[in-house]
């Protein structure tokens, strides 16, 4: 049996890309360290196969790019400049981590929508 895929973006996406396309988002909250490698993995794998995969797939890697600049780039430097006080931040990371949660919700409704600041990533 084959498996099938949306082929076309904005076709309507089966139950295998939903789930997949869900994963994109979602590996980041269970295995933090595949935050980046996971939605690449999944949009090289489904190369040819599925484009709601792959859209879901670019919007999560493009969401984890711009979290890990976040914490590994602009609050070290925050932190410093503001003498530690800015450490605080590091209190509001999981917030970072709820648009993975709205993005498994949107693929797992079949939704050809991404995060309003990366939605062209994937297209």
């Amino acid at each position: 049996m084959a498996e099938e895929y949306a082929m076309v973006w904005g076709a309507e996406a089966t139950s295998n890309d939903k789930m997949i396309a869900a994963a994109a988002h979602l590996i980041p909250l269970f295995i933090p360290l595949l935050g980046i490698i996971g939605p690449i993995a999944l949009y090289v794998l489904m190369d040819g196969k599925s484009k709601f995969i792959k859209y879901h797939a670019a919007q999560a890697l493009a969401w984890q790019g711009a979290v890990w600049l976040i914490t590994a780039v602009i609050a070290p430097i925050v932190v410093a400049v503001t003498c530690g006080f800015g450490a605080l931040l590091f209190f509001a990371f999981p917030l970072l981590l709820i648009p993975n949660v709205y993005g498994a919700y949107l693929a797992m409704n079949g939704q050809w929508q991404g995060f309003p600041a990366v939605e062209k990533f994937g297209r």
